[in-house]
């Protein structure tokens, strides 16, 4: 699997160290196309070289090469946020990852999102589980599986939960939305681990 991790880099560098533990243990779940949002080396000036419109031609190509994306959005940043929406319109899962104790709160448009998966968390140790799940739901013997995703959120809110945590199967029904083309379809099993 091909992951795609943005972090701030001009909107900030508070979080280098932060972002070089995710990247690592990203590594162990697939390639990770943007290792160096994590280097110590890289200041809030960003890179000396390439220019600004050599990076967006790289960033985008990676963004369009990768399987999943995920963000660490505590600090707040316009490239992370069109990356983020980039993603989201090129079908891409994406896992946004916001630090608990900040005084920074999430945006609205990231947590009310029906595609977009935020997890709040203290450690980096914390979101082993949760890698492990956005993985899991996409990955099958280094294949993509899916390009939908469901959030914690969503499946609240759409799916009758069969089991208790550790989550292992869940019926989902369709929205009323889906219902609204005068066709229902049979609700579709997913296998999940949390």
């Amino acid at each position: 699997m091909k992951i795609y991790f943005a972090g701030s880099i001009r909107g900030g560098r508070d979080d280098a160290a932060l972002y070089r533990q995710i990247i690592v243990m990203l590594m162990e779940y697939g390639e990770v196309l943007t290792e160096h949002v994590g280097d110590a080396s890289l200041t809030r000036a960003g890179e000396d070289e390439p220019s600004d419109e050599a990076i967006y031609g790289r960033d985008m190509a990676w963004l369009t090469e990768a399987d999943a994306v995920v963000a660490e959005v505590t600090v707040p940043s316009h490239g992370v946020g069109y990356e983020v929406a980039w993603a989201e319109a090129l079908g891409k899962p994406v896992l946004c990852l916001h630090r608990r104790g900040t005084e920074r709160r999430l945006s609205a448009t990231l947590t009310g999102s029906p595609t977009l998966r935020c997890e709040h968390y203290d450690s980096v140790e914390e979101l082993r589980p949760d890698l492990t799940c956005f993985r899991e739901i996409f990955c099958v013997k280094g294949s993509v599986r899916s390009q939908v995703y469901l959030s914690r959120k969503t499946v609240v809110k759409t799916c009758q939960v069969l089991s208790s945590t550790p989550i292992r199967k869940m019926s989902c029904s369709v929205s009323d939305q889906a219902r609204g083309l005068g066709q229902r379809p049979a609700p579709a099993t997913f296998q999940m681990a949390f």
